[in-house]
């Protein structure tokens, strides 16, 4: 007679009734999002615009290391226990549902942790600093607060909760949002860098002169090339002077009006 299989769990027809009204609410997409919210935070983000392309470095090393080895362990008992549940169920077929049960609240602890600290009182300092000022009466007795930014996160934290406990195949829209909201703050930052990166070493001569060789060389090092202790070869740097105005100038086309707009903006009313 075949053993039994460890990995079937022993269960009641009230847990059966309840998983057959599960359906499938998210796609590849959404999964896709998910992901982008987990690495993306708030405080990436902060990071990024903090130090710089530096961050993307450690982002990748932090990716490598941490996200997928956890990610490959995950996959792999997810795949091997599919029951619903996630961990709770993994711990519940090895040691019980009383230890399920405490590694479930571990597990699960630090996201309301999270959204009742550090991000709760992150929101409300950037909601006061760039859109309106949370002042007000203050609460005496919760060490003078202002009320108006004790209500905001209040409702900071009971939204979070809503959006956590609806449906998913609705409530999937919100993480979603925000994760094409952090992509394209991402993107603007990176975009932001290169703009900075460009206006600063483009005519950079320097650091360009001293740490390149050769086959290196910058624009304007290589300029500077053509004009040697003997002679100054004018028909070469007229030339690659030329060459080299090309990009600005393009750009500079480009983006006229926005250059123009942003110049004047403020200046007239």
């Amino acid at each position: 007679m075949a053993a039994p299989d460890s990995r079937v769990e022993t269960t009641t027809a009230l847990a059966l009734e309840e998983k057959g009204k599960l359906k499938k609410s998210l796609r590849r997409i959404d999964m896709l999002l998910f992901t982008i919210c987990a690495m993306v935070g708030v405080d990436t983000l902060g990071q990024v615009s903090s130090f710089g392309a530096q961050t993307f470095f450690w982002i990748a090393i932090l990716s490598v290391f941490f996200l997928l080895p956890y990610a490959f362990v995950m996959s792999e008992l997810g795949s091997s226990f599919v029951q619903e549940g996630g961990p709770y169920e993994w711990m519940k077929l090895c040691y019980g549902r009383l230890t399920a049960g405490f590694g479930a609240v571990l597990y699960w602890i630090t996201n309301p942790l999270w959204v009742g600290g550090t991000l709760c009182f992150l929101a409300s300092s950037a909601f006061s600093e760039y859109f309106i000022h949370l002042g007000g009466p203050k609460v005496g007795f919760l060490g003078d607060i202002p009320l108006a930014d004790l209500l905001f996160k209040i409702a900071f934290i009971w939204i979070s909760i809503v959006v956590a406990i609806a449906a998913l195949d609705r409530g999937k829209w919100i993480p979603n949002f925000g994760a094409i909201c952090r992509a394209f703050v991402l993107l603007f930052f990176s975009f932001t860098v290169l703009i900075y990166a460009f206006m600063t070493a483009w005519s950079e001569m320097l650091f360009a002169s001293v740490l390149t060789n050769d086959s290196t060389r910058t624009l304007a090092v290589g300029l500077q090339g053509y004009a040697t202790q003997n002679q100054v070869y004018w028909n070469q740097i007229m030339a690659a002077s030329l060459t080299v105005s090309v990009p600005i100038v393009v750009g500079f086309l480009l983006l006229q009006r926005y250059l123009v707009a942003g110049m004047t903006a403020g200046s007239v009313k």
